[in-house]
């Protein structure tokens, strides 16, 4: 991590001096929506369990914010994260040959979210109407509301046993409702567009590494055979997640 930061800082610090022309308005607001994946964890190496969850279309964002100078921003930021987990398990430790089995994380909507963003960008070429910079933010998280569910493949029914099944594959998670936090980092791609400098659009890949005292999703993957409980996985998911989003910017306030 402390590499990564220097290494963030040091691009930062680059930018910060680049020659850029002047930026008519220091203001501006926008909203930006994408696509997002989001990782569940495992204690065990089960195979591809280790899963990402697609999310379309959301993380949805708004924002405002203000240039010190034409390199250097600073912008307020809400949303709404939309998410879903999922594992998958081809084989456990114990057997290899357990039942097909999809075991998506429902129950949890996302969370939504406030914080700030510091944002440096240089210039591409010898015109100031294309961009490319760099992001890093802090925000907190909330997640609305407790849920629970369990779910599974059984490969022999039998309404005798505990569960009604004597062999297959069973997940049980609970989903808390829980202010954690994020940190962002990310690059982006800016172009002006139409015939006044104030509109633009932005193209970013970000990723944000989610962290807090509870995480907001735990459970546990077990597998069954003859009615007994022969290995049990536990997963978790933190929030983290890694997107790509597209969004539009309009300046505003006094011309510089």
């Amino acid at each position: 991590m402390k590499s990564i930061l220097t290494f963030i800082l040091s691009f930062f610090f680059l930018l910060q001096y680049s020659s850029i022309e002047a930026q008519n308005q220091p203001f501006y607001a926008g909203a930006s929506v994408g696509v997002c994946l989001t990782v569940t964890h495992l204690d065990k190496n089960i195979g591809d369990a280790q899963r990402w969850g697609f999310n379309l279309p959301f993380p949805a964002e708004a924002f405002v914010g203000y240039r010190f100078t034409p390199s250097l921003s600073l912008q307020v930021v809400g949303g709404y994260h939309n998410k879903s987990y999922e594992a998958s398990p081809s084989t456990f430790f114990q057997t290899g040959n357990i039942p097909n089995f999809k075991g998506g994380i429902g129950g949890l909507d996302g969370n939504s979210h406030i914080g700030g963003n510091v944002l440096f960008r240089r210039p591409i070429g010898k015109t100031s109407t294309k961009f490319i910079g760099a992001l890093v933010g802090y925000s907190k998280t909330w997640y609305p509301y407790d849920s629970g569910s369990n779910t599974g493949t059984c490969e022999e029914p039998d309404p005798a046993v505990f569960g009604g099944c004597l062999t297959g594959l069973n997940m049980d998670y609970e989903a808390y409702q829980t202010n954690n936090h994020f940190w962002v980092f990310g690059a982006f791609f800016e172009k002006t567009i139409g015939k006044n400098s104030n509109r633009m659009l932005r193209f970013g890949l970000n990723y944000r590494k989610g962290g807090g005292d509870a995480p907001p999703i735990v459970g546990e993957l077990y597998y069954v055979e003859n009615g007994n409980r022969v290995e049990t996985v536990d997963f978790y998911s933190n929030g983290s997640m890694l997107s790509f989003e597209v969004g539009y910017l309009l300046g505003f306030g006094k011309v510089r």
